[in-house]
């Protein structure tokens, strides 16, 4: 139970020093060699997303057909929003969203890149004509895909936020919401000094 609690947790919430810490100590206690494998795989992916460490690279398709890269947005800090038409969570954290973007509207060293995970893609094509989302980067992708968002990332659930700094590294891979209150300070913080102090690196 316990090692099904904790790789649970990895998924949710990724790594964190806490869970890391707990991750070790289970380790070293239990007897069963299946349950050390797994959480080791569990920490090894947790650990490549790291802070500081490359950004995996994925490729999406914008409403008007044209494919775009994360890497393309290299030199911007990029704020990565993964979301669904259907998913009500997601769509509740566009006010906030929106309201981040007017307070950095004038700042080109920041990207908003909002990735669908749609398969109804004329849903999310509609949705975006429609100017219900808000402004930035917007691109579909196959979750399907093993180079998708959805399997470099590890991600279990959406909405999931993923920050990126302005070098193509590693800031976040499980970032605040834009309601959270917390993201406006953690960009200018990245702005400023190329890192977020939190995250100890």
């Amino acid at each position: 139970m316990r090692a099904k609690n904790i790789h649970y947790h990895f998924g949710m919430e990724g790594l964190s020093p806490e869970l890391e810490m707990l991750c070790k100590s289970f380790q070293k206690e239990t007897q069963k060699q299946e349950y050390r494998d797994v959480l080791q795989q569990d920490l090894d992916k947790w650990l490549a997303l790291g802070p500081g460490k490359p950004a995996p690279d994925f490729t999406g398709v914008t409403p008007q057909g044209k494919q775009i890269s994360l890497s393309d947005l290299k030199g911007k800090i990029v704020y990565i929003d993964v979301w669904a038409t259907w998913c009500g969570p997601c769509v509740d954290e566009f006010p906030s969203s929106k309201k981040v973007h007017q307070s950095f509207a004038k700042n080109d060293k920041i990207a908003f890149l909002y990735v669908s995970v749609d398969r109804d893609t004329l849903a999310w094509k509609k949705m975006v004509a429609a100017g219900k989302v808000p402004r930035g980067i917007h691109i579909n992708t196959d979750s399907d895909d093993p180079k998708s968002v959805w399997a470099l990332y590890h991600v279990w659930g959406i909405p999931r936020y993923i920050l990126v700094d302005s070098n193509g590294k590693m800031a976040a891979a499980h970032a605040v919401r834009p309601s959270s209150g917390e993201l406006e300070a953690q960009l200018r913080e990245l702005l400023e000094t190329g890192r977020l102090a939190s995250n100890g690196g």
